[in-house]
């Protein structure tokens, strides 16, 4: 997979709107984020990926179907399970949730 054909790094190759990101983790050579997109009709849509600094986050993310589509209530849903299952400490959690409001936010806006 090319860097160039992923829907992390270039999701308008895809009809997408990058719409924010999140990091569940202080990256340390490995990642751990989920990644928001939107499509010219509205349609939500998101994807988990983790793993060390080998490969590139979401590289076999090639095109809209390697997304999760959902609604503004199920990605909300998602990420707040996200925080709850994390191995993030408190204070690591109290930052994540402050991430997603900032994320829902513009997801709503």
């Amino acid at each position: 997979m090319s860097w160039d054909c992923n829907v992390w790094a270039h999701p308008h190759k895809f009809g997408l709107e990058a719409v924010g990101d999140i990091e569940w983790g202080e990256p340390c050579y490995s990642f751990d984020t989920t990644i928001v997109r939107r499509d010219k009709d509205g349609q939500m849509y998101y994807a988990d990926d983790s793993g060390c600094s080998c490969p590139s986050p979401f590289e076999d993310f090639d095109s809209i179907a390697s997304l999760t589509g959902c609604t503004v209530a199920e990605l909300q849903q998602h990420l707040e399970e996200r925080v709850e299952t994390s191995y993030l400490n408190d204070g690591e959690k109290d930052q994540a949730r402050m991430d997603i409001a900032n994320l829902m936010a513009r997801v709503t806006s």
